[in-house]
């Protein structure tokens, strides 16, 4: 009796008394094909864009395993045709050949597998109209969650909640409309509020800016920033430290009389009872200026010049001490001038040029008999137009020295 074989792996049935003495190679060869049938792993190396996968009857071919690995280097998308079209075949399909394979047996359904991904496929055996299908899908697992995700929520939302699922990048896109708490309003443009609020007396709602003006002992701190150009401060409790800069106090805010009972002017301490002596760069007054007090303090002043335009009035029983020096030290003269001589031990003036000033007797005690003048003449003199002179002499002129006498004056030497 001739052997036969299974319908689907073509394990060779051996007939009755058949291949006598050679059953030990048959059944090795169906051990095996069962091999492949169950836990078979095969390399299948692809080329061009077809191939045949074979299962021959009573011998080992690639159709017979269970698990395929495809590989190779196809020109492009591969056509695997699983033969003969009468089998039922179960693969567990794994793609890395780099390009899309498609399976077919008959005329039926085909299942095309991209590179890199896993299918289950089955195919039915149905002759010319054998179709193959799979039991698994493409999709990544994290794919099926977010699908699933996205319907959920899309299809089960909370009142005025929309939500749209973005399959290309597996995002949610949440609208939320009005909810319980109205929002519309105020609060929908936000741009003021329901009730207003007052600052500092100020009701503001937020539609436009708003001045605040400190009342009197409501600002706080110790600094005034550099940033605040203009105030309408009234008042200004006690500066401890800093420095008045920019325009000046206007007369307006500052009293007639101002006492200062201490501090420093450029510089120098000024009042209160230890006092230093101060020097004061510039001191203008219309009214009254008092340098000094009562205990006879004295007043220096050491510029060169020091300019009183009106009348000096001295009140008191003090003195007045005028600016002593010798003849040699005579400054240049200017008509009006005025000064204690220490060579000749008198006061001098000077008009045209310089000359004692008074000339009355004198004599010892309260005695007024002698009117004494010097013997020489050692600066060139001109006898006041329309006036005589008259000296005792004998009188000495020095070399170079003249005296001048006016048309219709007298110089008369005793």
């Amino acid at each position: 009796m001739a052997s036969t074989y299974t319908s689907n792996s073509g394990i060779q049935k051996p007939g009755i008394g058949d291949q006598s003495g050679e059953w030990g190679t048959t059944i090795n060869t169906n051990m095996d094909i069962l091999d492949r049938a169950t836990n078979g792993v095969g390399a299948i190396t692809l080329s061009g864009t077809t191939h045949t996968l074979t299962t021959t009857d009573g011998a080992l071919s690639d159709g017979q395993y269970k698990v395929l690995v495809l590989g190779g280097s196809p020109s492009g998308t591969n056509t695997i045709t699983i033969a003969p079209n009468d089998q039922d075949k179960l693969y567990f399909v794994v793609n890395d050949s780099g390009q899309t394979v498609t399976f077919t047996q008959g005329g039926g359904a085909d299942v095309s597998i991209l590179d890199g991904v896993t299918k289950i496929v089955y195919a039915d055996g149905a002759g010319t109209g054998a179709a193959v299908t799979e039991f698994t899908s493409e999709t990544p697992l994290s794919e099926t969650i977010a699908d699933t995700v996205g319907a959920m929520v899309t299809s089960n939302t909370e009142t005025n909640i929309t939500v749209t699922y973005d399959d290309a990048d597996n995002t949610l896109d949440f609208v939320i409309g009005t909810l319980n708490q109205d929002t519309t309003g105020n609060a929908a443009t936000a741009t003021v509020l329901e009730t207003t609020r007052a600052i500092n007396g100020v009701n503001f709602d937020g539609s436009a800016a708003i001045t605040v003006t400190a009342a009197a002992g409501t600002l706080t701190g110790t600094t005034l920033k550099s940033t605040v150009t203009a105030s309408s401060l009234t008042s200004l409790g006690t500066v401890a430290t800093g420095t008045w800069q920019g325009t000046a106090v206007a007369d307006t805010y500052v009293a007639n009389d101002l006492t200062i009972s201490g501090g420093t002017v450029n510089n120098s301490v000024i009042g209160g009872t230890s006092a230093a002596a101060g020097t004061f760069t510039a001191l203008s007054a219309t009214g009254n200026v008092i340098l000094g007090d009562a205990s006879g303090d004295s007043v220096t002043f050491n510029a060169a010049t020091a300019t009183i335009p009106n009348n000096l009035a001295f009140s008191g029983t003090g003195t007045v001490k005028m600016p002593v020096g010798t003849t040699a030290q005579r400054p240049t003269g200017a008509a009006g001038m005025f000064r204690y001589n220490s060579t000749t031990g008198k006061f001098e003036g000077y008009t045209a040029a310089w000359g004692s000033v008074g000339g009355g007797a004198t004599g010892g005690g309260s005695d007024e008999v002698f009117v004494e003048n010097s013997d020489d003449v050692t600066v060139d003199y001109t006898i006041t137009s329309g006036k005589n002179a008259m000296s005792v002499g004998p009188i000495t002129l020095a070399s170079g020295v003249d005296v001048t006498i006016p048309s219709g004056s007298r110089w008369v030497i005793l």
